[in-house]
């Protein structure tokens, strides 16, 4: 994931606070009156003197000896400056006196104490002997001597070459050189602060979300801590909210404790719960011990003895702190499922049909997403290694809000009875914004019909009267049940007639009645009627006595005989 500053281009917001080093142009410079009561040790001798660049003596302008800051009187040693124990140096007005030679040399500056140009002399002073450091070796004399020259050589704003130090056989020193050119470069430096700081870098700090025992968190950092004006060792880091908030030296667990503790060499980083919105403020701690400088001039009340400058070192235990704010921002998202059911080509609402479906959501590692479920929506609080089933709302919807942004497989694990998706399973992206995808469910039954069975029931009731024997013969026959199909390309016209059909058909011969009545039950929307046909025609017989009445006698006899003869054969 991208480094989000703000934060996040994806995430959360990350802002470092801490005290700004105070650049002091004047260095805070203390003003004492004194009477002086300043110890000069004038038995002290340096390994090598100041002179002119060529080695030349600096002349009467500076000195009335031939080597700058040592007067003849002191026959080529220094004057060793304390102050209650402190070393000091002489500044402002150079008054040289000479009373035995009557050789007076003075050399006035008119610098304010509370200028600028003091603020680059306690730099000068500080990384002289004052704090008792050295680049090259110089022992306690020279490096007090090589500090004293350079401070007068800024108050008389002389250049860094004007100078340069000899031995006494007249040879290039270059160690000292080099250190009062050292010093000179001291002035271009920053002057050093009253109080030091401690600040965080985040230069190499990105946003990830990462997920420790099922539950998301937006992981910030890493985080380096230092001082711009000094060396730490260690550091401890505090969150404000340990509940939601999380410290770790890993990039993949932290611990619960209420700080931790880092060496100097260490970063940080820092989890916070994914549905946590609020700021978290991260406190950055270090104790460090140094020496503290304070520049001190003090001003003679005698105008004919030179001021002098000190800076006083005290040891101390300073405190140094920052704070960190972090917020999650951008890194969560609603996700709305909207499921339909289909039916004959149209959208229906079935409480029945809303009410069955289960889904389960899994997000692209393979864990399933968890939470509380109400009436409208489910809040999501940490994933599952099992699949967790959900409801759909009244509204045919399943909403999740408070969902950690990434790609999640919505599944349809229970359908409705008689429906199926068309897509079980969906891929939603989740965005910061509202999110939603749709799921189909088709009706599984299909209204085609391709074959229509029909049956049919017959009563069929025949009754036959002979007028010349005067007796009734009824003949009833029992039912007939025919089963028969009809296909669609069956028919030419489709007859649709009552369920209950009743057709009467006469034979030609008025003494003979047929009467049918036909019973037909249609399933689906297909009706049809079955006329049964009636019987051959028959010529009248004759009457007694008529033409012919004799021979139809016969031939009646001879079929009825032909009766019982079929009748007998088929018993035996």
């Amino acid at each position: 994931m991208k480094k989000i500053i703000s934060i996040i281009t994806a995430a959360g917001v990350i802002s470092a606070i801490g005290a700004a080093t105070i650049m002091h142009s004047k260095a805070n410079v203390k003003m004492e009156k004194t009477s002086f009561t300043v110890t000069s040790d004038r038995t002290r001798t340096p390994s090598a003197h100041c002179k002119n660049a060529d080695g030349s003596g600096v002349g009467r302008e500076y000195s009335t000896s031939d080597s700058f800051c040592i007067c003849k009187s002191a026959k080529g040693n220094m004057s060793y400056l304390s102050y209650d124990g402190i070393p000091a140096y002489c500044i402002g007005r150079h008054n040289q006196n000479a009373p035995l030679s009557a050789t007076e040399v003075i050399k006035y500056t008119d610098i304010p104490y509370d200028s600028e140009q003091y603020g680059a002399v306690f730099r000068i002073a500080s990384a002289g002997a004052s704090t008792g450091t050295t680049e090259y070796g110089l022992n306690e004399n020279d490096l007090y001597y090589v500090t004293q020259c350079a401070l007068r050589s800024y108050l008389y704003n002389l250049p860094l070459e004007y100078f340069a130090f000899f031995n006494p056989d007249g040879s290039y020193n270059e160690s000292m050189t080099l250190e009062y050119r050292r010093l000179l470069n001291a002035v271009n430096e920053p002057s050093i602060p009253e109080f030091y700081t401690i600040s965080t870098d985040d230069s190499l700090a990105y946003t990830e979300q990462i997920i420790i025992d099922n539950r998301p968190y937006l992981r910030y950092g890493p985080y380096s801590v230092y001082s711009p004006e000094t060396e730490i060792t260690n550091y401890t880091v505090k969150t404000d909210n340990n509940d939601n908030a999380h410290i770790s030296v890993s990039e993949d667990i932290f611990s619960d404790s209420d700080y931790y503790e880092f060496n100097s060499n260490e970063a940080f980083y820092i989890f916070i719960d994914s549905a946590y919105q609020d700021e978290i403020n991260v406190s950055v701690n270090s104790d460090i011990y140094r020496k503290k400088c304070e520049p001190v001039v003090f001003v003679s009340n005698n105008d004919t003895i030179q001021d002098i400058f000190q800076i006083k070192l005290t040891d101390t235990n300073e405190h140094l702190s920052c704070e960190l704010k972090l917020q999650n921002r951008d890194n969560t998202g609603d996700v709305q499922l909207n499921k339909k059911f289909i039916a004959d080509g149209t959208d229906i609402y079935d409480i029945a049909l809303i009410e069955q479906p289960r889904f389960s959501i899994k997000s692209e590692n393979g864990l399933y997403i968890n939470g509380v479920q109400t009436s409208e929506k489910i809040i999501f609080d940490h994933f599952s290694e099992e699949p967790v089933l959900f409801s759909l709302n009244a509204d045919s919807t399943l909403s999740v809000s408070g969902l950690p942004t990434g790609n999640y497989f919505i599944c349809e694990v229970e359908g409705a009875e008689g429906y199926t998706a068309e897509l079980p399973e969906i891929l939603v992206n989740n965005t910061p914004e509202l999110n939603t995808c749709e799921i189909i469910n088709v009706s599984e039954t299909t209204p085609v019909i391709t074959t229509t069975e029909v049956t049919t029931t017959e009563t069929t009731t025949e009754t036959t009267t002979d007028t010349t024997t005067d007796t009734t013969t009824e003949i009833t026959t029992s039912p007939n049940i025919s089963t028969f199909t009809i296909t669609e390309s069956s028919f030419m016209t489709e007859i649709t007639t009552p369920e209950e059909t009743t057709v009467t058909t006469f034979s030609t011969t008025p003494e003979t009645t047929v009467e049918t009545t036909c019973t037909t039950t249609v399933s689906k929307s297909v009706s049809t009627t079955r006329i049964t046909p009636s019987k051959p025609k028959l010529p009248s017989a004759p009457k007694t006595g008529e033409s012919g009445y004799t021979i139809y006698v016969l031939i009646m006899s001879l079929s009825s005989s032909a009766v019982i003869a079929l009748k007998t054969l088929k018993k035996i």
